[in-house]
C-alpha cells in the first residue's frame, strides 16, 4: 500500500513520522514509526509497529457475545435433538414443556447476543471518535461493520423462529423433525432455526483475522466449526 503525504517546506534535520491505522476486520489499532531526513542522515530511532491491545470492556463484550452464541446454541440441540431421543426410549417426560424451557434459554442467549453486539459497536465507535460521527462510517465502511449488520439481521431471523418453537411447546405440542419427511424435513421451522444458527457461528467467525485474508478458506471453516462444536458442548451442559 501506498499513502501519500503532502508536507509544507522543510529545513535539513531528521523527522520522524508517526502513524497509527486501523484493521477494517476488528478495528485494532497498530502504531509505529517512520524515520526520514531531509539533507542530513536520519539519526532517530525508528519505532517497531506495534498492536494496541484491546481494552477489557471490549474483552468483556465478546465474552458476553460468545456466551449468547453458546445459550443460543445449546438450547436449540438439546431441545430438537435431545428431547426428542427421550421420547422413542418411552420415558414419562412432559417433552413439550422441558422444550418450552429449553427454547427460552436459547432466546435469553439471543438477547444477551444481540445486548453484546450493539455495545461491542458502540465501544469501536467511541475507540476512533464522536460516536454518532463514527456509528454511520463503521457500519457501511468497515469489514467490521459488515459482519455486524449481517449477525443483526440473522438475530431478527432466529428470534421470532425460536419464540414461535417456544408458543408451540408451551401449546403442549413436541417439536421435532418428520422422521419419514426425509428431503422435506429441511423445510420445516426447526431446520429453518438450525440453519440461522450455524449462520450466526459462520458471522462469528468472520470477526476474527481469518476474514482478513484474501480467500478466507480453511482458516474460517475450522474456526466456525470450533465456535459451533464449543457452543454446543457448553451450551449442552447449561441446558
Amino acid at each position: 500500500s501506498r499513502v501519500v503525504v503532502k508536507l509544507p517546506p522543510l529545513s535539513a534535520d531528521a523527522y520522524r513520522l508517526s502513524f497509527t491505522i486501523r484493521d477494517t476486520v476488528d478495528l485494532h489499532a497498530t502504531s509505529g514509526s517512520i524515520v526520514l531526513g531531509i539533507g542530513t542522515a536520519a539519526s532517530l530511532a525508528t519505532e517497531v509497529p506495534s498492536v494496541t491491545a484491546p481494552r477489557p470492556v471490549e474483552v468483556a463484550a465478546r465474552w458476553l457475545e460468545l456466551a449468547g452464541f453458546t445459550l443460543l446454541l445449546g438450547g436449540l440441540v438439546t431441545a430438537l435433538f435431545t428431547v426428542p431421543a427421550w421420547r422413542s426410549q418411552g420415558g414419562e417426560t412432559d417433552h413439550a414443556a422441558v422444550q418450552r424451557r429449553l427454547f427460552t434459554l436459547a432466546i435469553v442467549g439471543i438477547g444477551i447476543l444481540t445486548a453484546a453486539e450493539i455495545g461491542l459497536l458502540v465501544i469501536q465507535a467511541s475507540d476512533i471518535g464522536t460516536v454518532t460521527a463514527t456509528l454511520p462510517v463503521l457500519v457501511t465502511a468497515s469489514g467490521f461493520g459488515v459482519r455486524w449488520t449481517l449477525s443483526i439481521v440473522v438475530l431478527l431471523l432466529v428470534a421470532p423462529a425460536t419464540w414461535w418453537l417456544r408458543l408451540r411447546s408451551r401449546r403442549g405440542e413436541q417439536t421435532m423433525f418428520p422422521p419419514s419427511a426425509g428431503w422435506r424435513a429441511l423445510l420445516t421451522m426447526p431446520a429453518a432455526v438450525c440453519l440461522l444458527a450455524v449462520t450466526e457461528g459462520l458471522v462469528l467467525a468472520v470477526s476474527g483475522h481469518t476474514a482478513a485474508d484474501p480467500v478466507p478458506g480453511a482458516g474460517l471453516i475450522l474456526r466456525a466449526l470450533h465456535l459451533l462444536a464449543a457452543g454446543a458442548w457448553a451450551g449442552g451442559l447449561v441446558a
